[in-house]
């Protein structure tokens, strides 16, 4: 069963940077890392300066033509207010046809989703590169377009047995940071969650 992905924001203990994790379902799953690049690319020109931000609702009426069902679905359902980077929503041709094929499969056969370079996370963090996969998940650098910070993002595999992991994990760290209110011990510290696809 195909759940949405969930982010949670960390900051890393004792520092500025923050931490988007991703996971699949309400839950929450939370590792340790690395601080990501901060890469901009060329694309960030052209898909975003001058159009974006626009409100979901703005969005809609400006590229409805372009927009694939579920792209609809997802923008008119009120979870994501704000467009700050639409990857390549704006590129594509409305007369085109062939760019009119669509798939709902986000996740490949063992549970991951498919990130995509330079393609969107709920319509404003921008996939920058691959850092690394394991056997739960996997991590990759994003631009938050809203911010303009980069960030680790982790999206555990689409499995149930991996929202249960989660959901645990979740729990234990929600504790732990409850006990270090001031940042004293060097923990990972939540700071939102959202979901995704």
């Amino acid at each position: 069963m195909n759940r949405p992905h969930s982010a949670e924001s960390f900051s890393a203990p004792n520092s500025p940077d923050t931490v988007i994790v991703l996971n699949d379902g309400p839950e929450v799953e939370v590792v340790s890392f690395e601080k990501a690049p901060k890469p901009k690319t060329s694309l960030d020109v052209s898909r975003n300066e001058g159009v974006l931000p626009l409100s979901s609702e703005a969005f809609l009426k400006k590229y409805n033509d372009r927009l694939f069902d579920y792209e609809k679905i997802e923008l008119m359902s009120g979870i994501y207010p704000e467009v700050y980077y639409a990857a390549d929503i704006i590129d594509r041709d409305p007369l085109n046809p062939a760019e009119k094929i669509q798939t709902a499969e986000f996740d490949d056969t063992d549970g991951y989703y498919k990130f995509m370079l330079h393609d969107h996370l709920q319509y404003r963090y921008e996939v920058q590169k691959m850092l690394g996969k394991g056997s739960f998940a996997q991590v990759v650098s994003v631009l938050d377009h809203a911010t303009g910070l980069s960030y680790a993002l982790k999206m555990n595999r689409n499995t149930e047995i991996d929202h249960k992991f989660a959901e645990q994990e979740a729990k234990l760290l929600k504790f732990i940071l409850e006990e270090d209110p001031k940042d004293e011990h060097n923990i990972v510290r939540m700071l939102e969650h959202s979901s995704f696809r």
